[in-house]
């Protein structure tokens, strides 16, 4: 068998694979595109806590019946932000209460206040929390919680021309 032969049979199911791979990548392209257009960003929402862990958008101390949630993640980096609607009392007992001045703090220059946008997150929410979830700041307002995980990397704060509703 000649050479061309063993390339004109090959072709075909190379032509296939390629055509797949294309089709694979795609959407990963475009959220990588639209994702670098928003500054590097991410948003996320989900109707209850489980849909959102099963997802694996959401850390594990969000309540499985929490409601209404949103979320904004750094995608080059660890910040993140999120709100829910939810009983603070179904948070799990791993969460301990923050002593006064262990909130993070407002401070010019710092990451330890967020740097994300939305429309539900007021600035300086994050100095208000008052319970602590792993590496999470929790601030509760009745049965709205929102809270905060700082950047513990050094990343570019990019513009974020998208503010999140």
């Amino acid at each position: 068998m000649n050479t061309r032969s063993t390339l004109m049979k090959a072709l075909p199911l190379t032509l296939i694979i390629a055509a797949a791979g294309a089709s694979l990548t795609g959407c990963d392209v475009a959220d990588s595109l639209q994702e670098r257009g928003n500054g590097h960003t991410k948003s996320y929402e989900f109707e209850t806590g489980a849909e959102g862990k099963q997802a694996k958008a959401l850390p594990a101390w969000v309540p499985d019946d929490a409601k209404q949630i949103k979320q904004v993640k750094r995608t080059t980096g660890n910040e993140r932000i999120i709100v829910l609607t939810g009983d603070p009392k179904a948070l799990p007992e791993s969460c301990t209460e923050l002593a006064k001045d262990d909130a993070p703090k407002q401070v010019d220059d710092s990451l330890d206040h967020a740097t994300l946008k939305a429309d539900w997150w007021e600035p300086g929410t994050e100095t208000k929390a008052t319970v602590a979830c792993d590496d999470w700041s929790i601030a509760i307002d009745g049965d709205t919680i929102r809270a905060f995980v700082p950047e513990l990397n050094v990343v570019e704060i990019e513009d974020q021309p998208t503010v999140y509703k």
